[in-house]
């Protein structure tokens, strides 16, 4: 062979070479573009679902609502909340049952609780002493007698000291 052969077969095989970079640059380009379009495919996918579930939301919101309507009694309470901030809140009649009340009651009702993951608040109207004995403090005119405490005195002498500094 001679050396213009040599060199042009160089040049040949330079030349595909040079081809095959270029389908391989153009093959990449078509992945990464198919790539591209599946991750636009997707994102679009989850824009409907999550477009899909607010609308959702929106519903349930609006039939909560008209159930509010409905249930109102027209009726509000001043309430201590948590923090002990002062709240106005609707009176609504529903249906309850639990294991411990069930029924057609009176409640308060809130959008959202102060705390996650409780739905219902039953005071103390509704499950009394069903959740907490009778708390109650009553007040009488005259005190207990005093053999009553001097029996508690005695089985309970840390309680009742012999001295008291006010």
């Amino acid at each position: 062979m001679s050396e213009i052969e040599d060199s042009a077969s160089l040049q040949v095989r330079l030349a595909e070479i040079e081809l095959e970079k270029e389908k391989f640059k153009l093959q990449e380009v078509s992945e990464q573009r198919q790539t591209d379009l599946e991750r636009d495919r997707m994102k679009h996918q989850h824009e409907l679902e999550l477009a899909k579930l607010q609308l959702e939301e929106n519903k349930l919101s609006l039939e909560r609502d008209k159930q509010r309507e409905s249930s109102a009694t027209g009726d509000s309470v001043l309430v201590r909340g948590f923090g002990s901030t002062q709240l106005n809140v609707p009176l609504h009649c529903v249906n309850l049952e639990s294991d411990l009340v069930r029924g057609e009651v009176v409640v308060g009702v809130l959008s959202v609780l102060p705390v996650e993951g409780v739905d219902v608040i039953l005071g103390n109207d509704l499950a009394g002493a069903l959740v907490w004995g009778d708390a109650s403090v009553v007040v009488t005119p005259k005190p207990t007698s005093s053999g009553e405490l001097d029996d508690l005195a005695k089985r309970y002498p840390s309680v009742f000291p012999a001295c008291a500094i006010t």
